[in-house]
């Protein structure tokens, strides 16, 4: 149940990774640790089923009492982040159900849950989170960007719809004055309707 590879990754790592639900079952009924960390970034089984979306697993390491608040030691990440940052909404659902912290942020970037969800397109998760009452004005250590700047940069329409509806702050500005409508008429979104900033 100990041995590990090279980057420090135990059994458990490994099959919560690849979504092995009834490996993982198994590894438990063996006494295999919840908490184990890869020597590598600190990565917990947890992390690794969420990032990579695998519902079941997540739900098993859930109901094993996995710590949903357990940070890598390399960005500070909870396993919430990568979860919004690849659409996984099942697994953004489950761990808002277990109480995770919605504001967690990467210690690096100071990016949240709706930062990712919100840049990569995510409109599902970005809805989820808004539900459930994330900071929609929250800014990242990037220039301290909020989630309506960086949805409308990456030109996620649908999310800058959505987040003018819940009442983001258009005018909003980045430590360096910027604001969206200067990505409309100067950056890279010129190509970005106008009516698409309308809520």
């Amino acid at each position: 149940m100990s041995a590990r590879s090279n980057d420090g990754s135990t059994p458990l790592h490994t099959a919560t990774y690849n979504g092995h639900t009834d490996v993982v079952r198994l590894l438990f009924g063996k006494g295999a640790y919840i908490g184990v960390t890869r020597s590598d970034h600190g990565v917990t089984p947890l992390d690794l089923a969420a990032y990579n979306g695998h519902t079941d697993v997540v739900r098993l390491l859930l109901e094993e009492g996995a710590d949903i608040e357990a940070t890598r030691n390399d960005n500070g990440s909870t396993p919430l982040g990568p979860a919004a940052y690849f659409g996984h909404i099942d697994v953004v659902r489950l761990l808002l159900g277990e109480d995770e912290n919605i504001e967690a942020t990467r210690r690096d970037s100071r990016t949240t849950a709706l930062h990712n969800a919100s840049w990569r397109g995510h409109v599902d998760v970005v809805g989820l989170l808004l539900e459930k009452g994330t900071n929609i004005e929250a800014t990242g250590a990037d220039n301290a960007r909020t989630s309506l700047f960086n949805a409308a940069m990456y030109l996620q329409t649908e999310v800058v719809r959505l987040l003018l509806e819940k009442g983001a702050n258009i005018s909003a500005e980045t430590e360096q004055a910027e604001m969206v409508l200067h990505l409309v008429f100067y950056g890279p979104t010129t190509h970005l309707d106008l009516r698409d900033l309308s809520p």
